[in-house]
């Protein structure tokens, strides 16, 4: 991974095996929603710097963002929407 640190990645794979890809998109949610508050302060060059540059870096606790990604609630037809929009086979 380019954007997580790579300590996380085993835990991501665990999910993404249990939950296939909706493990992704609810640990992509929790994650931007631990970044929400400093990305909203950002123009768009500085976002791009951010993610490229700080964000494998951050301090984060595995643990607890699994345990927010798994919180986050997808019905049915966002489930849907986001798999007709982009999975690609």
């Amino acid at each position: 991974s380019n954007f997580l640190p790579l300590w996380m990645m085993p835990y991501v794979f665990d999910n993404l095996f249990l939950e296939r890809w909706t493990a992704i998109f609810r640990i992509g949610v929790a994650l931007l929603r631990n970044m929400e508050n400093e990305m909203m302060k950002m123009d768009i060059e500085s976002l791009s710097k951010y993610l490229w540059e700080q964000v494998h870096m951050m301090d984060l606790d595995t643990f607890v963002l699994l345990k927010q990604a798994d919180s986050i609630s997808l019905d049915k037809e966002s489930i849907n929407f986001v798999r007709d929009k982009f999975y690609v086979e």
